[in-house]
């Protein structure tokens, strides 16, 4: 069994292609293998296109397929950091279509986050963007016809392409930020040189390794 794990954006995977424990080795642009844990993990670029052209290469060599990274909130009730399970099902902005993530390797996430005592939201909605959510509006325009409550720039993308094959994939995403509530990915961090979303997603990417250790084991 082969595990693929993907990423939309490198700072989301610094700390687990770091990580000693794994031994990566870079086997193609943006793709690494760890043989100690027959897995690969793939970073493809912000958006649907990359998203989609890359997931179909890592299909072809995986059996299950883990989606992880980052999120926006669409509803101020959602804080950053929180731990998002969209198991209501994953819809594009173009499109009314509902894709829903394999039951059984979202109840894999979910023991994972629960053995590191993670709290994390399931049932949920996701939507899939075409452009970066920044502003209020944007977040409320898109909550308001698909009913997600939070938002990426692949999922969908990635779901349509795996429907195309038999490959089971699951989602977990992280709240980096609430355009909702104000909090643009885009507002300055602690650091005028680091916006928010890098700042917060270099917390989030801590905790990913050991998540994706029990992913594996199980």
């Amino acid at each position: 069994m082969k595990t693929g794990i993907f990423f939309a954006a490198k700072p989301e995977a610094a700390a687990l292609l770091s990580n000693g424990f794994f031994g990566w080795k870079k086997i193609g642009n943006g793709f690494y293998e760890s043989k100690k844990t027959d897995s690969i993990l793939c970073i493809s670029g912000v958006g649907k296109e990359k998203a989609a052209q890359a997931v179909s290469l890592l299909a072809q060599n995986c059996d299950e397929i883990f989606i992880l990274g980052t999120c926006a909130a669409l509803t101020p009730e959602l804080s950053v950091f929180t731990f998002c399970l969209p198991n209501l099902g994953v819809v594009s902005e173009n499109c009314r279509n509902t894709s829903i993530p394999d039951e059984k390797l979202s109840a894999k996430l979910i023991t994972a986050l629960s053995t590191l005592k993670i709290d994390y939201k399931t049932d949920l909605k996701l939507v899939t963007a075409n452009n970066l959510i920044a502003t209020k509006e944007q977040a409320e325009n898109l909550r308001s016809y698909t009913n997600a409550v939070i938002g990426d720039m692949e999922s969908a993308a990635i779901l349509e392409e795996l429907g195309k094959t038999q490959i089971p994939a699951a989602i977990l995403r992280v709240v980096s930020d609430n355009p909702a509530n104000g909090i643009s990915p885009l507002d300055s961090g602690n650091d005028s040189q680091v916006n928010k979303w890098v700042e917060n997603t270099a917390k989030i990417s801590k905790l990913f390794p050991d998540i994706v250790k029990i992913l594996l084991s199980l």
